[in-house]
């Protein structure tokens, strides 16, 4: 089959990336792919109609498959059966003048091209003031959608809903009190609508008798199966395309496959409706497997649960004040202590974020706390946890955007041991202190002890 690409937003022709791909998996931001007789393995990245496709491996027979990890891309070559593996490459450093903190592709930045937002760290070409702005929903010239301030898409005044929904790529948020650039378009799935099809027009829910739910540009152009769309995609009818819809976009048999009706497949444990599963109308809550709608903030309504309830790990679990920045409270002097018991994690800064936020990966449960800062005001936080629990703090200017919003972390001490975290305000500064896990997903209580120090 050939690979094919075309904007998201049907404004233009798909072009062909590689002719007669026989092997293709997407991991992260990057699909990676290997064609019946080349014997190069490639990348490319799947947000950027910009980009060409990127040189990683070669092997003498050809490559039969390809799985990649955080760190590695593994492939078996097709002569030998030999399974080999490369270290991916690793992200630009300041030596080459791009910015440790740069989370995007090392070619976007200070190229000439596009202001880039939301990658950690600001683009210069974003100081131009006719670049085309990227990250911030769809692509669109400054003053036709949310501008980039600082490096990051702003949450705008208005918005209730919470700040980490906002521009984060997954979803359309919809009736939030502000529109969210995710909505553009063809885009992505509406959220936050009372099920059924719909549109989100001007932040409204608006009804599509239609049923279309995707793009009509994506309907049988043999670009992948698209799936979740209100009705069979002809493209599901090979089975070699990838499937996009439920969940990142992959290979078949590397995540839910796409149904006759054009539903996602359910889980052999699912025990609710099947036409309920990943139907972006409600997080199908207690259902024997976890309902993808049930991803933190998406907006759905959680069905089975208290109105005071989420859905962490397919069970109705009572929500903690502070589990997420929308209901964080005010962090006070001397000493604070709580629990992770009901939380589920939120926020991530990722791992190794720069000079400023210099973390390993916070997969764990996470706690927000708000921090109200005037310009030279000083504050330390020093955290213990439970046994058995390693804890990571950090400071957030926006939970929309936590890894590229990062102004100071500490994540020095291992298990059983407590972090100390330091920061001084240039400016009046609105915070969030989130109090999160390195590692899996724990139980477990933490005390944070507070000092603040006015600059004045």
């Amino acid at each position: 089959m050939n690979l094919r690409r075309s904007p998201a937003d049907g404004s233009g022709p798909t072009d062909v990336l590689a002719a007669d791909v026989n092997v293709a998996v997407v991991h992260g931001r990057h699909l990676y792919f290997a064609t019946a007789n080349a014997t190069e393995l490639r990348r490319i990245p799947v947000d950027d109609a910009r980009a060409e496709s990127e040189f990683i491996a070669t092997t003498p027979a050809g490559i039969s498959s390809i799985a990649v990890d955080a760190a590695s891309v593994f492939w078996m070559d097709y002569g030998t059966a030999e399974m080999f593996r490369q270290a991916l490459p690793g992200p630009a450093r300041a030596g080459d003048g791009v910015p440790d903190a740069w989370t995007c592709q090392k070619a976007w930045y200070d190229d000439g091209k596009a202001c880039d937002c939301g990658c950690g760290a600001p683009d210069p070409d974003c100081e131009d003031p006719s670049a085309f702005i990227y990250g911030c929903g769809a692509p669109h010239a400054p003053g036709e959608g949310v501008e980039c301030v600082g490096g990051v898409c702003p949450v705008p005044v208005g918005w209730h809903c919470a700040d980490l929904q906002f521009a984060d790529g997954t979803v359309c948020n919809c009736e939030c009190g502000a529109n969210d650039p995710d909505c553009w378009p063809g885009g992505l799935h509406v959220a936050g609508c009372p099920g059924g099809n719909f549109s989100c027009q001007e932040d409204a829910c608006v009804e599509d008798p239609s049923g279309a739910q995707c793009d009509a540009s994506h309907f049988g152009t043999h670009d992948g199966c698209d799936c979740g769309c209100g009705g069979p995609d002809p493209d599901c009818a090979d089975s070699d395309a990838l499937i996009f819809g439920c969940g990142l976009a992959h290979a078949p048999g590397d995540g839910p496959g796409c149904e006759p009706d054009g539903g996602c497949e359910a889980p052999t444990a699912w025990a609710c409706s099947v036409a309920e599963y990943q139907d972006f109308g409600a997080c199908d809550c207690e259902c024997g497997a976890v309902d993808p709608d049930c991803i933190v903030d998406l907006g759905l309504p959680i069905a089975s649960c208290g109105a005071e309830q989420r859905c962490p790990d397919d069970a109705c679990t009572d929500i903690i004040e502070g589990d997420v920045c929308g209901d964080a409270t005010a962090i006070l002097e001397g000493s604070t202590a709580g629990s992770w018991a009901t939380a589920i994690d939120d926020y991530d800064v990722g791992n190794g974020n720069g000079a400023a936020c210099e973390m390993y990966g916070t997969p764990g449960r996470d706690v927000a706390y708000r921090v109200d800062l005037a310009a030279g005001d000083s504050v330390t936080f020093t955290a213990s946890a439970s046994a058995g629990v390693d804890v990571a703090l950090y400071l957030v200017t926006s939970c929309a955007q936590s890894a590229a919003s990062c102004v100071a972390g500490a994540d020095e001490g291992t298990t059983d041991q407590s972090d100390t975290l330091s920061y001084t305000a240039v400016d009046d500064q609105l915070l969030f202190l989130v109090i999160d896990q390195y590692g899996a997903p724990l139980d477990g209580t933490y005390t944070v002890q507070t000092t603040f120090t006015s600059g004045s």
